[in-house]
């Protein structure tokens, strides 16, 4: 069993196709579905494609939390050489808590 799809909800399309781009995410489709625009991305090596669209699920954009793991340093390096701001690297559990 595999996930094949993550929705997140966006309050710019085009601003999130901008940011994933330049993070290397690959632009598979782009289509519409009753006025809304849908993009699909997918991580470089990844089983798992991300949408982004305004209006197709309930959660309030800006809402999704997620965590891209990486199988080495260098890809952390590369996102950041991307102009891409991330988080400390992170050896734990998902989401560490606030201090």
């Amino acid at each position: 069993m595999k996930l094949g799809v993550q929705i997140i909800p966006v309050s710019d399309v085009d601003r999130a196709k901008e940011f994933y781009q330049r993070v290397g995410f690959r632009l598979d489709d782009a289509a519409s579905l009753d006025g809304r625009r849908i993009l699909e991305f997918t991580p470089p090596g990844s089983g798992t494609s991300v949408n982004f669209s305004l209006g197709l699920t309930t959660p309030a954009p800006g809402s999704a939390q997620g965590g891209l793991i990486v199988s080495d340093i260098e890809a952390h390096d590369e996102v950041v050489g991307r102009g891409i701001e991330v988080s400390d690297i992170w050896h734990g559990p998902p989401f560490p808590g606030e201090d």
